[in-house]
């Protein structure tokens, strides 16, 4: 093959990897039906309060940890069925599974059924979606991992703000105020709530054309081999490196807490306090988007543990804004900030310092645990909705234990001569090839 033919050969498979990349950014409009839950609850449950007397909004805030939570088992679990299946087939089933989620939704009435479908169905498309575009969009531009990646991740946040002016302009364009019983019991009028599942519909429909166009473009590469790492490493047989991986992950588990609390309750409590319903969407739209955009500007930070500490300090800061009603969506911002710090910086640590098998199975423990700390931080919900003493007390106290844990094991290990970088984890392999990214999702 002389050299022309190769050049245009070249040329042609850049073109498919463009297309594929372009692909992903429309498979990733879909996350903003979980992230932005804490915006759509309200309305649902406007709408399904006049068809079941058991729905709550106590019992609809269920569906973001369920989602979540399952989606990322899905994740975990997508590994093995893109080997076994075609990434196009994969992507289309991930695309008829909320479809058709979406449509079921838009006309149940029955609270509990709801929770179930939604959060099952969306929350197996999304684990399929989060890691597909991302693996096929690697194989063609192997050497550009951070641009694909940032390309593909900006459809999170174009999702985000899609799903922001169809709430806007469309369930409350008049921007209604609701109606405040109590602080779990905040809905809109009729004028409102019938326009919250009919939504859905509109989604839907948006979200096949999205499909189609992706799954035109998308294509796996014939002449990509997967390629794995099985490095007889001793790592995961050292008792304290293997401590000191479980130990960060529990770390990114109670520094989540905070950050997933507002993800679903960022609106309600707003309300509460009086917020416009156009402003409390705007933001948490807005804050929701910095989970993928903010990904590269926390990786500028050299030593994990400055980011770590930096996290624990806007957590601290934006709990005194969010005491006083007038600061409240600064508070707000600074916590999805420092959320989007974690998602940014928690793959990156065992990529570095890992080889790749061992990296991906303790990413995947990171990612199960962000689950987890939304299951857990929803089922105390009642006890932290109200923002009291209690609330900012507790979480200050978490905040302040963690840092000075972290400087003490910084300490400890500058005293034992050990290189504290990345800070928490230290392993002899340092240079390995990934030919994944190991953070497909926001969370992870």
């Amino acid at each position: 093959m002389d050299i022309v033919s190769v050049e245009i050969l070249l040329k042609q498979q850049n073109k498919e990897g463009w297309l594929v990349i372009f692909s992903g950014f429309c498979l990733y409009f879909s996350f903003g039906l979980l992230f932005l839950w804490g915006d759509l609850m309200i309305y649902i449950y406007s709408d399904l309060r006049h068809y079941d007397s058991e729905a709550s909004l106590m019992s609809l805030s269920w569906v973001f940890p369920l989602t979540y939570f399952i989606c990322q088992i899905t994740a975990c679990l997508s590994e093995k069925l893109i080997r076994r299946s075609s990434i196009k087939k994969l992507s289309f089933l991930s695309f008829f599974l909320t479809i058709i989620a979406l449509i079921i939704c838009a006309e149940l009435k029955n609270a509990f059924y709801f929770i179930m479908i939604y959060s099952i169905f969306i929350g197996i498309s999304l684990g399929l979606l989060s890691s597909l575009p991302i693996v096929c969009g690697l194989r063609y531009f192997h050497d550009n991992k951070a641009r694909v990646i940032g390309l593909i991740h900006l459809g999170g946040f174009f999702g985000c703000i899609f799903l922001m002016i169809l709430n806007v302009f469309f369930i409350n364009s008049d921007n209604t105020s609701p109606e405040l019983i109590s602080l779990i019991q905040v809905y809109f009028k009729d004028c409102v709530a019938n326009h919250a599942t009919k939504i859905f519909i509109l989604i839907a429909s948006c979200l096949t054309i999205f499909g189609v166009i992706s799954l035109c473009y998308l294509r796996n590469p014939t002449n990509w081999e997967f390629k794995d790492y099985n490095l007889n490493s001793s790592m995961m047989l050292e008792g304290q490196i293997w401590k000191k991986a479980i130990a960060f992950i529990f770390l990114l588990f109670l520094l989540s807490l905070e950050g997933l609390f507002f993800i679903m309750f960022y609106k309600l409590i707003g309300l509460t306090r009086f917020y416009e319903d156009h402003i409390l969407s705007v933001i948490g739209s807005f804050g929701v988007s910095l989970l993928w955009l903010m990904k590269i500007p926390w990786n500028f930070f050299k030593k994990t543990i400055n980011a770590m500490i930096c996290i624990i300090i806007l957590q601290i800061i934006a709990k005194f804004f969010l005491y006083f009603i007038n600061l409240y969506l600064m508070g707000i911002l600074m916590e999805f900030v420092s959320l989007s710090g974690l998602f940014a910086i928690s793959s990156r640590v065992f990529a570095e310092n890992f080889d790749y098998k061992t990296a991906k199975t303790f990413n995947k423990f990171s990612m199960i645990s962000f689950g987890i700390a939304a299951i857990l931080i929803c089922a105390l919900k009642k006890m932290l909705i109200t923002l009291d003493s209690s609330f900012f007390i507790g979480f200050l106290m978490k905040d302040l234990m963690l840092i000075m844990w972290i400087l003490f094991q910084k300490s400890s290990e500058n005293v034992q001569n050990y290189q504290f970088s990345p800070d928490i984890l230290k392993s002899p392999i340092r240079h390995i090839e990934i030919t994944e990214d190991l953070s497909a999702m926001p969370p992870s």
